[in-house]
């Protein structure tokens, strides 16, 4: 008898802990949600921003941002020149910048780059198979 006690003490004791446990992890994790979606939609505006045709004397490619509430934004580059279209996989965006990663399938070349726009332009920072800087203008 006693060790039934004892079990039932034991098992009590656990589901104690982990009520306990739960409501610690709760109260943590609402401030990190809450605070994700206030910079979504602070950032919305900035996304809408990005959306058009960006263009660079440096590059035959034309850098592609669509923005929509459903997918938020959404880039790829094309070149007319040599007859190629890449989807980017955007990885990050927030306060005026989009963070992305480009890999061609042909070459296995791979870059990521950072966005960030000012106005009328945006400056591209790549790094991968290709390090540098670009500065893209919004075609009107």
């Amino acid at each position: 008898m006693r060790a039934k006690e004892g079990l039932l003490e034991q098992k009590v004791s656990i589901q104690q802990l982990t009520n306990t446990t739960m409501k610690f992890i709760l109260i943590l994790l609402f401030p990190l949600l809450t605070m994700g979606q206030m910079d979504l939609t602070k950032s919305l505006k900035v996304n809408q921003d990005f959306q058009g045709f960006w263009i660079a004397k440096e590059s035959s490619y034309v850098n592609v941002f669509l923005w929509n509430e459903k997918d938020g934004i959404t880039a790829f580059n094309f070149s007319f020149i040599k007859g190629k279209v890449y989807k980017q996989k955007v990885i990050k965006s927030i306060k005026g910048l989009v963070q992305s990663a480009i890999i061609h399938p042909d070459t296995g070349w791979a870059v990521n780059v950072s966005y960030r726009i000012n106005g009328e332009v945006i400056v591209a920072d790549y790094t991968g198979d290709f390090q540098g800087k670009i500065v893209y203008r919004k075609l009107k």
